[in-house]
């Protein structure tokens, strides 16, 4: 008994740490539904792949939203949007148009600058590009490519009226 008593000691401390922190992988964060624009939800989220946002929901069923639901949310200090239309390389070399997903959004305002990564490769195959995409009113732009300077010379000219960005980029 005194062992047992021990035991449960000793793992109490593991068992909180898996259940509210490292392991919970949930984060604080807020939203806007598209059917509800002017108001922001606030709770605890996260981004599962690139089109699940899940919203754990305390003593209820975690509810799960989907990029056609979703106009923006934030994770902490990152904030995602919603993007469609740009080609991805899939398996084999096969292009793809990319339905609705969330994106990562590295800036906004005028020009909106967000990133796509590829999913990690488990068969070992040589990691691909990341893909950068530029919004400007209902225009998308994809680059492709590392930071090198052919891929600064592709993105210069688009964000030529942002000398922030410009900055940056340089």
């Amino acid at each position: 008994m005194c062992k047992l008593a021990l035991l449960a000691v000793l793992l109490l401390p593991m068992a909180a740490k898996a259940q509210f922190g490292e392991f919970n992988d949930f984060k604080p964060g807020s939203y806007v539904l598209k059917k509800n624009p002017s108001t922001r939800q606030v709770g605890m989220l996260k981004l599962r792949g690139y089109d699940h946002l899940v919203v754990q929901k305390f003593r209820a069923k975690n509810e799960v939203l989907m990029p056609n639901e979703v106009s923006t949310f934030q994770i902490e200090k990152e904030k995602y949007t919603v993007v469609e239309g740009f080609e991805v390389i899939a398996d084999f070399g096969r292009r793809v148009i990319m339905g609705k997903i969330f994106l990562q959004q590295l800036d906004s305002g005028r020009i909106e600058l967000m990133r796509y990564n590829y999913p990690s490769n488990p068969n070992g195959t040589r990691p691909r590009p990341t893909i950068y995409l530029l919004r400007t009113g209902g225009t998308l732009a994809a680059i492709t490519g590392k930071w090198s300077g052919e891929f600064r010379n592709d993105l210069l000219p688009i964000i030529a009226s942002r000398p922030d960005l410009v900055r940056l980029v340089e």
